[in-house]
């Protein structure tokens, strides 16, 4: 059985910050394809010590809320029935605010103008087709130049690098279907943390898994801190097949929140580690998911779409997927219920609409989700009962998603609607034709 627990869990438990600083130093920037980044980051803070609670079968992780916000005007507060969400998930959150001095930062850090704006609406299939062949996981061999050590004494053990590639590629291809910048890169650091905490996931699954009895005190306390702030997985013996379940999220305790791909999406990501230990069904994974080293204005965004608007390939989705539409807080403010979301299917008119009263995990969904995954405080997430959508969905379906209610522009009381249209297309075979467009619903 595949498992998967992300960066954000509900349990916040012990060692949030004891590892902070402690792998500071000299660290090169491993980019994709396993070529140098182009920087030497000196001093980088260490492996992260905030532990994440667990959610059965593909999970979640930091402690599902993440930091507050910060761009709430000050004239209004939480628990208002007209105000807008103040607080992503109420006082656990500041539990969370130790997250503060030991999220990833990165070299990065300074304020400048935005230099990439998510837009998906413009690209074609020969567009994406051509960054799925520069992006296709291609290995096929051994995970391991030197195998973990699951049994005392332990060892973390490494990875081939053309391994970690293929994890990193898929990683990045997702970034791309959701017209994020797709130049996420591995930190050598971030692998080796990474490779500590699949080894302690082999001994027990969950983001804050005990000690065991014969494991040295630092290699515990360095594997909590990576399990703790990473996407974990279990059963995936290569890394691109997790980050693709990652990104898909769509499992009954997952579906709430898709912490998974908040964290796999959030724009202020830019580097990452991946590890694994074990083997076949018993085999972990790790992510770090914490990192937020890109300014968090040089990405512009109105909206982060799965699937995206324009273009996206039936290969990334199922009857079963969760589409999710995740609002950039610094344009846009909410209320914390009263949301609507109406999916058009333009080659019939058949229309899903979806609000608070669809809660079944299994069938049709809505949830509006304001935890911090990804570093956004929001979700709006909504899914097609499967029986609905025998077969589910196939190049040249083409759906018009409209989200209403509860959503103003940033700081006003002015209601937003944002709306938008999803073609499907395909990563290979014929050119897919779309019937002749229609308007987008009122």
């Amino acid at each position: 059985m595949l498992v998967t627990c992300d960066a954000g869990g509900r349990c916040l438990k012990r060692h949030q910050a004891e590892t902070a600083g402690a792998f500071a130093g000299g660290i090169v920037v491993q980019g994709i394809g396993g070529r140098p980044g182009s920087e030497l980051v000196r001093g980088v803070g260490a492996a992260v010590g905030v532990v994440a609670g667990p959610a059965p079968t593909t999970q979640t992780g930091v402690g599902a809320d993440g930091p507050l916000r910060r761009r709430w005007p000050a004239s209004r507060s939480a628990g208002s029935g007209s105000a807008r969400s103040r607080r992503s998930a109420g006082l656990t959150i500041a539990t969370l605010l130790l997250l503060g001095a030991s999220v990833f930062a990165g070299p990065h850090a300074e304020a400048h103008a935005s230099t990439w704006v998510v837009d998906t609406s413009t690209r074609t299939e020969a567009d994406i087709r051509d960054a799925w062949g520069r992006f296709a996981p291609t290995y096929t061999g051994t995970p391991y130049t030197t195998v973990p050590g699951i049994v005392a004494p332990y060892s973390p053990g490494e990875t081939t690098l053309a391994f970690r590639d293929d994890g990193l590629r898929m990683l990045n291809f997702g970034r791309y279907l959701a017209g994020l910048p797709a130049d996420v890169s591995l930190l050598p650091v971030r692998n080796l943390d990474a490779q500590y905490g699949a080894v302690l996931l082999t001994h027990e699954y969950s983001h804050s898994p005990s000690q065991p009895s014969d494991m040295p005190d630092d290699f515990y306390v360095r594997g909590s801190a990576s399990t703790g702030s990473s996407n974990i997985g279990r059963g995936y013996t290569d890394l691109e097949s997790f980050q693709k379940a990652c990104l898909y999220d769509g499992h009954t305790t997952n579906v709430a929140r898709v912490g998974h791909r908040r964290w796999l999406l959030g724009p202020q990501m830019l580097y990452t580690g991946m590890g694994t230990a074990g083997s076949g069904s018993a085999q972990t994974v790790t992510t770090f998911a914490f990192d937020r080293s890109r300014p968090a204005d040089d990405v512009g965004y109105a909206y982060i779409a799965w699937p995206s608007a324009g273009l996206f390939p039936v290969e990334f989705t199922s009857a079963t997927l969760p589409w999710s539409i995740t609002l950039d807080p610094g344009r846009y403010d909410w209320d914390q219920s009263g949301h609507t979301v109406r999916l058009r299917r333009v080659s019939d008119g058949k229309t899903w609409t979806f609000d608070a009263s669809d809660t079944d995990p299994a069938g049709e969904f809505f949830n509006a989700e304001f935890s911090n995954y990804g570093f956004t405080g929001n979700a709006f997430i909504f899914r097609p009962a499967a029986a609905d959508l025998p077969g589910g969905y196939a190049p040249g379906d083409q759906f018009d998603v409209t989200l209403s209610g509860g959503i103003y522009a940033e700081g006003t009381r002015t209601p937003v609607t944002i709306k938008y249209r999803t073609s499907m297309c395909a990563l290979s075979g014929v050119q897919t034709t779309f019937a002749a467009p229609t308007t987008t619903p009122d």
